[in-house]
């Protein structure tokens, strides 16, 4: 069982320079306050980090949701790196779309960043968040991008957002997961189906 005292022990322990971190701390039922510990983890390795991987999702904060606030924190940390592959996963944790966007800042104009993966499945972005969400991914050049969505209700508004987005010329591939987001199946093949997609559940 990983505590906040265990996470703020390791974030005053690491001494040398990080070019890889993985934090997986799922399954763990942790205040929403760890994020704290996992944003000064972060900013302890910005100067070396370039792949960075963050497993918060799922059950860790199932009776804590993380607030905005807390989000902004890990992003900004995450802003610092100059990073060329980021993976984020931040399911089920009570997500909206001012998360939504202060999430966006983390990798918002990184022109290091060649591969990003976003795990967001169970949250409560809708079609506006979507959208200035999608806007953020446009000013990436990413090798590929993986986006899962399933179980946000973003409805045609947030599909017609990423449709537009999988046209990028910026992005050379996408893996989507938009199942269950309040569209039908065929409406949601028949946005992305002229996009750079090259795998999608729906």
């Amino acid at each position: 069982q990983i505590t906040v005292g265990t996470l703020n022990k390791l974030a005053s322990s690491i001494q040398t320079p990080l070019k890889k971190l993985v934090i997986d701390i799922r399954s763990n039922d942790l205040p929403a306050k760890a994020l704290e510990a996992v944003s000064t983890i972060v900013s302890s390795c910005s100067s070396s980090l370039e792949c960075l991987t963050l497993k918060l999702g799922g059950f860790s904060f199932k009776s804590n949701k993380i607030s905005n606030a807390e989000l902004a924190g890990l992003s900004t940390s995450i802003s610092k790196c100059n990073l060329m592959s980021l993976e984020l996963d931040i399911g089920n944790a009570g997500l909206d779309d001012e998360c939504a966007k202060s999430l966006s800042k983390s990798f918002k104009e990184k022109k290091s960043l060649k591969n990003l993966k976003l795990n967001l499945f169970a949250n409560s972005i809708t079609g506006k968040g979507m959208v200035r969400f999608s806007n953020s991914l446009t000013t990436l050049f990413l090798t590929n991008l993986t986006l899962n969505l399933h179980s946000n209700p973003i409805g045609d508004l947030g599909v017609e957002a990423i449709s537009e987005l999988t046209k990028s010329e910026s992005i050379a591939s996408f893996s989507l997961n938009l199942k269950n987001v309040g569209v039908k199946e065929g409406r949601v093949t028949e946005l992305v189906a002229k996009g750079n997609v090259t795998e999608i559940s729906v």
